[in-house]
């Protein structure tokens, strides 16, 4: 079976760079800037914390709707370019693609990391994820959950990924927290419906799902979808992270299409258990994703490095009733770092701490005819973190231009325009030295710090957390049993 939609395949095969050029031509055209920014003068461990200049929120026509409740879903590693509503053609997630009519899509919707622990870090408070972060560990009270709770919200989450461990304190603001790691996702959802047919009335909820099915290790295809046999590859097994050591790249990918179809299911599923318990019309509903996955750009299969096939992830918002954003298609930039803001100003709850992202509400408004995505946002640059064995930072500004300042022993830059290069095969940090400093100096003032120094934790990744979560994470390919 090809692989499905306009991904790696036909958009960037194969993938760039596997080491990341050095910075000596930059550093010709811009030593103070790389000065501060160099990797190898970077001091390790975590920043000390960074005063936050607050980001005025967009103020819109839409009118908040005080006592509605949210569900959010996010689907791990899920990549935008499998969805029909972001223009694949494989006909993976009808569920999801008639969400998506009656929803606001983000059509530039960008993870804020490419693991899960930094990205919801951000989609849980707003902030880029090093000012939350201390390690692996979330180190702040200031999340949506809690402010839904101030509000006077049941919150509630349930989630089976051991990197969002409560060891790593993401329960925090949480009033019931369900960490099961290995949990399938049908599990995880009839738990979590079960929550929402217990809870107390006459109070609005908070509720996040964090389903697995497109991360490895895949399952055994779905009902109905083709089940190849992959030469070298168990169902049930993580798989390796470059795609050298993968026997048969287009089966594998074939297995993640699968998973995205079983995800697709699952998804209509809660949408049909909202309509019958009558809740549909009083509840705000959010998709995304916390990364995407590889899938064979930059050499790699997994997620990790900062490729735009990891990076781009949906963004899918219906408000109560399908008011707000029925078939909108919004473009300019939007990320991790605006799903906070967003929230809260369509649930009415009043927010009072500095976020680095804003409130979409307005774009959600607008109308527009059909077909083209509208314009909403100021142009603003969408930043990236990642963290472990591929460590790096990258910026990606609206005129295409994508700096990748790689913070792994080859430290180094990559600059590309995606506008020409979307598959990010053509490095031009030493073709246009003044631009990638320019992009290399604009990525050090939105983190505040040199870009090395903030993506580098003190801590690994294993510390603190119990021998059943480390297992977890073994199993998952994160961490080498001992």
């Amino acid at each position: 079976m090809p692989h499905p939609g306009p991904a790696a395949s036909s958009r960037r095969a194969g993938g760039g760079l596997e080491v990341a050029r050095t910075d000596r031509v930059v550093l010709v055209a811009a030593m103070a800037v790389l000065a501060a920014c160099a990797g190898p003068q970077d001091p390790p461990g975590d920043p000390a914390p960074i005063p936050v200049t607050p980001v005025p929120l967009t103020s819109g026509p839409l009118t908040p709707a005080p006592g509605v409740s949210v569900v959010v879903v996010s689907i791990d590693a899920l990549r935008s370019d499998h969805l029909g509503a972001y223009g694949s053609e494989a006909g993976l997630t009808p569920r999801l693609d008639a969400f998506a009519a009656e929803a606001a899509v983000f059509v530039d919707s960008r993870a804020s990391a490419s693991t899960t622990p930094i990205s919801f870090a951000a989609l849980w408070t707003g902030r880029y994820p090093h000012r939350v972060l201390r390690g692996w560990h979330l180190e702040t009270e200031e999340t949506l959950a809690a402010l839904f709770a101030a509000a006077g919200y049941e919150t509630a989450a349930f989630v089976s990924n051991p990197q969002l461990a409560v060891e790593r304190r993401f329960d925090r603001g949480w009033g019931h927290y369900g960490d099961h790691p290995g949990v399938p996702d049908e599990e995880l959802s009839r738990r979590a419906l079960d929550w929402l047919d217990a809870r107390e009335g006459g109070r609005p909820s908070l509720l996040w799902l964090h389903w697995m099915a497109p991360h490895t290790p895949y399952r055994e295809a779905p009902p109905g979808f083709p089940a190849p046999a992959c030469e070298g590859v168990r169902t049930g097994d993580a798989q390796p992270p470059i795609v050298d050591e993968i026997p048969d790249l287009d089966c594998l990918r074939t297995l993640y299409a699968g998973e995205v179809v079983r995800t697709d299911r699952l998804f209509g599923n809660l949408l049909d258990a909202l309509e019958e318990r009558g809740l549909s019309r009083s509840t705000i509903v959010a998709v995304t994703a916390d990364h995407g996955e590889a899938l064979g750009d930059e050499g790699r299969f997994v997620h990790g490095r900062l490729g735009e096939g990891v990076l781009e992830v949906p963004l899918l918002v219906r408000s109560p009733g399908g008011a707000a954003g029925v078939g909108r298609r919004v473009a300019g930039f939007v990320s991790h770092l605006d799903l906070l803001p967003t929230l809260a100003g369509l649930a009415g709850v009043p927010d009072l701490r500095p976020r680095d992202g804003r409130d979409l509400a307005a774009a959600m408004e607008r109308r527009a005819p059909a077909g083209p995505a509208v314009a909403d946002r100021a142009p603003v640059s969408a930043v990236a973190l990642s963290r472990g064995r591929w460590s790096g930072a990258a910026l990606v500004r609206p005129d295409g231009l994508k700096l990748i300042r790689a913070c792994s022993p080859e430290a180094g830059l990559r600059l590309y325009d995606l506008a020409t290069d979307p598959r990010e095969a053509r490095d031009l940090a030493e073709d246009r030295p003044e631009e990638a400093a320019e992009l290399l100096a604009e990525l050090a003032a939105a983190l505040g710090e040199a870009p090395c120094r903030v993506v580098r934790p003190r801590q690994p990744a294993a510390e603190g957390l119990s021998a059943e979560t480390r297992a977890a994470l073994e199993a998952l390919g994160y961490l080498d049993p001992e």
